[in-house]
């Protein structure tokens, strides 16, 4: 049985990490502005958004989250590497002046 400070250790910690994944989805992706709201929507944008950035995760290149994101939108031959489309060895590698430019969203 907990006593009270582990209870609530334990609901901080859990809370703690809930918030930090919604932080991350809310800048990243402006999840908390979006629309979408009829139907299925909501859930297949979300399921969309979470396979992204499970897949911006495993990519070991250099760059912020945010970086990657767009640098997906630039550049197809990225795209489809992260998804597996192409082998990851032919994978385009980004330079310092290509993730400074391009695009603001």
């Amino acid at each position: 049985m907990l006593d009270a400070q582990q209870f609530n250790a334990a609901i901080r910690t859990h809370w703690a990490i809930e918030n930090g994944c919604h932080w991350v989805m809310d800048v990243n992706y402006r999840e908390d502005e979006c629309l979408i709201r009829r139907a299925h929507g909501p859930q297949n944008m979300a399921t969309l958004r979470r396979i992204t950035q499970n897949q911006i995760k495993l990519d070991t290149s250099k760059g912020s989250q945010r970086v990657k994101r767009k640098r997906m939108g630039w550049s197809d031959d990225y795209l489809q590497g992260l998804f597996g489309l192409i082998p990851r060895t032919e994978l385009p590698q980004p330079t310092a002046s290509a993730d400074q430019q391009g695009p603001e969203s």
